[in-house]
């Protein structure tokens, strides 16, 4: 993403109303308080500016049970259906959000560096993540199996929920030496998705439909984001394959607009 997606003159404006009626998400999930649609031909962007993100995640991170081997880890993470979360994450049809699923596999990758007092004591953040997979729903009630694994500068990760699997792929993480509080990286890219599902929620054909976040083919993180840093999203679709369609998002700073702070690729579909 080396520019801004913005360069049609037909626009829709949204503000959070109108949000709220193309997006099943709500307070604390709801992250997008407006967005502007840009369309010029076939080519479709859509921007979001500012954007509320939780200082704490609104789901539990806690694990009922993880045992490091070596270079491996593997873990086990009851869903719990009072996490205040869930009253805003599809409230008639709650669901466990992708990048949920994603930070606890950023977890156990976390426990994989831990073979001493030093790397426990490290501060790390997302880097990359890349072919990260979610291939069914996870509901409150479901038990997710984890394993990760070092390989190399990666780390590869996978879940099921009763013998099926729920999701697979690949991260790596990054020391960071900044104190204070951080935006959590894994709630950024929910708020990404959200314009993504602005996008594809607004065309008729797909009014009414569930938005479901199904992969992270790419995503590239350029430093920590401190709380309060007010944010531009930016997405833009790039191909529809049936009902999955694939978008570039990136995320900058409106004090510094030619930078990136985060950009990547997603999958997302309707039903």
């Amino acid at each position: 993403m080396e520019e801004s997606y913005l360069r049609g003159e037909a626009m829709t404006v949204l503000d959070q109303e109108a949000i709220k009626d193309v997006l099943p998400h709500r307070d604390p999930m709801l992250m997008l308080e407006t967005a502007t649609i840009n369309e010029e031909g076939q080519e479709i962007a859509a921007t979001a500016t500012p954007i509320q993100i939780p200082v704490i995640t609104p789901f539990s991170s806690g694990l009922t049970y993880y045992n490091p081997t070596g270079s491996s880890v593997d873990a086990k993470y009851h869903v719990n259906g009072n996490d205040a979360g869930f009253r805003g994450h599809f409230p008639q049809q709650p669901i466990l959000p992708g990048v949920q699923q994603l930070k606890l596999a950023a977890m156990l990758s976390k426990y994989c560096l831990k073979s001493s007092d030093e790397d426990y004591n490290k501060k790390l953040r997302l880097k990359q993540v890349k072919s990260f997979n979610f291939t069914r729903m996870v509901e409150p009630g479901d038990v997710l199996k984890m394993n990760t694994e070092s390989a190399g500068d990666w780390y590869e990760t996978s879940a099921s929920v009763e013998e099926k699997s729920a999701f697979k792929g690949k991260l790596q993480l990054t020391p960071v030496e900044i104190d204070g509080l951080m935006v959590s990286l894994e709630l950024l890219i929910e708020a990404m998705a959200q314009l993504v599902a602005v996008i594809g929620l607004s065309r008729p054909e797909n009014r009414g439909k569930t938005p479901l976040f199904a992969s992270i083919r790419s995503m590239h993180f350029l430093r920590d984001i401190p709380v309060g840093e007010e944010l531009l999203l930016e997405a833009m679709p790039i191909k529809q394959i049936r009902t999955l369609g694939f978008a570039k998002v990136g995320a900058r700073s409106l004090e510094d607009p030619d930078m990136y702070i985060a950009n990547g690729e997603i999958a997302f579909a309707v039903q």
